[in-house]
């Protein structure tokens, strides 16, 4: 191959990347800021009080269905090298079921019995999830793969920025839609299976642009997957990721929950969800000159600290706070996500076996946000039931603070 023609094969690479991350985050920014409120608006008692305990089934369920969907996926995109058809796979899946959610919120079937409700709502959320949670780890290691052969790997945040961009303009464009079709339905919140709708053609979207991706499989080397349980340090590193997500999944479940009492309009929490992404433009934007200066170690370390002082503010909004106050606070998100993010990344990434990278990022995902989520998921509707979803935000701040000192004194840099 000419040299041309490499770099002109390199550039292709990048445009395709980019437009995943942008597509994929369509999707998930039109669901996951407005999914809690959801099922809010959908599972409510007789008196018209939300089902906390029904919700916090689904979310303590769905990481069942993920623990599968890792192991499952992560798997096969290693071992027979599919990664690019499973995207495209996954992708059309996912866009019928995000359908079959969104039509849980019609009238057809919330005049049914709570428990009905439930059921069909249980199954279909559990679908969806398989799909959100393979996903994001097949486009991450395609994002490292790449990096690691023609860049470098610090220069991640360079590629993920651009799902930022996707999910800022699906939030806010949700945010603005849910505000203005309320009065267009005679139920009230029916109008948030919209989110579903939305959901499901950026789905299809990614389906076609995957499917149009060039590539052949290529069969990997023979690896052995005991390696994994026998890296200490790498399991060490498991071990933190899945104490921190106990504590992250049960704030992010709920969050949308928090902000439907916080707030006083859908346009509101869209807003927040659009521009609290402010921060992590810079600096994904220069992730790898962060990195090469500060280190992950320390760079995680930040983020972790912006978390702690953004879940204290959190706990502090009322209903009639003003708004303004709210959104200023909310702006530290990008910061904490970001931060948090790149240096979680750089750490995964040096762990990993070079022909094993989604599955590692399947074994991360299967600690943090699917194991964790079980617990989490839990222990955030059992605090909202007993004390206020304020007292989950504050709780969060305590516990991510002493994984600070977790961290420095127990997880171990990768060789």
């Amino acid at each position: 191959m000419k040299i041309s023609d490499e770099i002109s094969e390199i550039k292709k690479e990048k445009r395709y990347l980019r437009t995943l991350y942008f597509v994929m985050f369509l999707a998930f920014g039109s669901i996951s800021p407005f999914a809690a409120i959801f099922y809010k608006r959908i599972l409510t008692n007789p008196d018209g009080s939300p089902a906390i305990h029904l919700i916090g089934i689904i979310v303590s369920s769905v990481p069942i269905v993920g623990f599968l969907a890792n192991i499952i996926v992560g798997v096969f995109a290693d071992k027979f090298g599919i990664s690019r058809k499973l995207i495209t796979i996954l992708s059309f899946f996912g866009s019928f079921v995000a359908l079959l959610v969104g039509f849980c919120g019609t009238n057809s079937i919330i005049s049914l019995a709570i428990e009905q409700k439930f059921m069909i709502l249980f199954f279909a959320v559990l679908a969806y999830s398989f799909v959100t949670i393979s996903l994001n780890p097949l486009v991450d290691s395609q994002a490292l793969q790449f990096l690691n052969k023609h860049s470098d790997r610090k220069k991640f945040g360079s590629f993920r920025i651009f799902g930022t961009y996707g999910w800022a303009v699906a939030a806010l464009l949700t945010g603005i839609i849910l505000t203005f079709s309320s009065k267009y339905f005679h139920e009230n919140g029916t109008n948030y299976r919209l989110i579903y709708y939305f959901g499901a053609l950026s789905m299809l979207l990614l389906g076609i642009i995957g499917r149009g991706a060039q590539g052949n499989a290529i069969k990997k080397p023979h690896v052995s997957y005991r390696q994994i349980f026998r890296d200490k340090y790498f399991l060490r590193f498991l071990i933190f990721v899945f104490l921190e997500g106990i504590i992250m999944t049960s704030t992010d479940s709920y969050l949308g929950y928090f902000f439907d009492d916080v707030m006083k309009s859908p346009l509101q929490i869209g807003l927040v969800y659009c521009f609290w992404t402010t921060f992590e433009i810079p600096v994904l934007a220069f992730s790898g000159k962060l990195l090469h200066k500060f280190g992950s170690r320390n760079i995680l370390i930040s983020g972790i600290i912006f978390i702690v002082l953004e879940l204290f503010l959190f706990s502090l909004f009322e209903l009639e706070t003003p708004f303004i106050l709210k959104f200023l606070a909310t702006l530290m998100h990008g910061l904490a996500f970001s931060l948090h993010y790149i240096g979680l990344m750089d750490y995964l990434d040096r762990y990993s076996h070079k022909d094993m990278r989604t599955t590692y990022l399947a074994a991360m995902n299967i600690a943090k946000t699917t194991l964790a989520t079980v617990v989490g998921g839990a222990v955030g509707a059992v605090i909202i039931a007993n004390f206020g979803s304020q007292m989950l935000m504050r709780g969060g701040a305590v516990g991510m603070l002493f994984l600070i000192i977790f961290f420095l004194v127990y997880v171990k840099s990768p060789k």
